[in-house]
């Protein structure tokens, strides 16, 4: 029954684990990028370019199929469906 649902909800072929950024990868992409140039000014404020992540959440997934499906956040889970909020410091 359990691979049933799994399958409804997640076709077979829609995901390649090869290409799948795993946080620490993103959280690494991120911090070592310019998001703006170095000492450029936005709205009255100087940035340095360089961005920081402040939080990353897992996102779990809740309900089946023919039932209300919502998402909630979860700090411990980050293994497959996470968001990541980062920011440029000043």
């Amino acid at each position: 029954m359990f691979v049933f649902i799994i399958i409804i909800i997640i076709k077979i072929g829609t995901h390649d684990w090869d290409k799948f950024i795993k946080p620490e990868e993103l959280t690494r992409l991120v911090e070592s990028s310019l998001s703006v140039r170095p000492n450029e000014k936005i709205e009255g404020n100087v940035y340095n370019g360089i961005m920081k992540v402040k939080k990353i959440q897992g996102l779990r997934f809740n309900g089946l199929p023919g039932k209300a499906m919502s998402w909630s956040l979860d700090d411990n889970d980050i293994d497959v469906n996470y968001i990541l909020h980062a920011v440029v410091t000043k």
